[in-house]
């Protein structure tokens, strides 16, 4: 069975934007793990409990208004609630400027194993990661089944040039409001 995670604007993004961040992350995904679509862009919380099929690129245009606009990604967590949604995406500001998203997962267990109890009128307790677009449903798919935890993400961000993780320079080239993104692999030179 196919998880889906959720693709919350923060922001208002411009529809190429997203068709952009879909076309690139669904291609990777697919040519380098056989991964099917799996991100849902989502306008409520509603949206985001057991969808049951992705977001295609190129229909954003058609997509609900976002009633998560200005929130912290906390507070996008408190909203999409517990436990399908352990890990979402987040496209905002930046996201336009550079082709990058912000990564979220929400802990619901210490480092010890122990559950993380939220008392009413308190956040939830995530974790983020700036990742490029490009790699976002890859490295989506490699946190929900374990093959990558976010504290080694962020590590690997953290020691970045631009302190994102992902495929080095691909977020920083290409088409800004749609179009074709030009082709790179993993470990190329130019």
């Amino acid at each position: 069975m196919t998880s889906f995670f959720p693709v919350v604007r923060t922001a208002d993004i411009p529809p190429p934007t997203i068709d952009f961040f879909l076309g690139q992350t669904f291609a990777y995904s697919n040519d380098h793990s056989g991964t099917e679509p799996c991100l849902v862009v989502i306008g409520t919380a509603e949206d985001a409990q057991d969808p049951t099929t992705a977001t295609e690129a190129g229909l954003a245009r058609d997509l609900p208004p976002s009633q998560f606009i200005g929130l912290s990604p906390a507070e996008v967590s408190a909203k999409l609630g517990e436990p399908a949604n352990r890990y979402f995406v987040i496209v905002d500001e930046r996201s336009v400027e550079d082709d990058t998203v912000l990564l979220v997962h929400t802990m619901y267990f210490d480092e010890e194993g122990n559950e993380i109890i939220i008392k009413e009128g308190e956040l939830p307790v995530v974790q983020s990661v700036r990742a490029t677009g490009v790699s976002a449903q890859a490295t989506l798919v490699a946190l929900d089944v374990g093959s990558l935890g976010i504290e080694e993400l962020q590590s690997i961000a953290n020691d970045s040039e631009r302190g994102v993780y992902g495929i080095p320079d691909l977020a920083s080239e290409g088409p800004k409001q749609g179009g074709e993104a030009p082709r790179k692999l993993l470990g190329a030179e130019e």
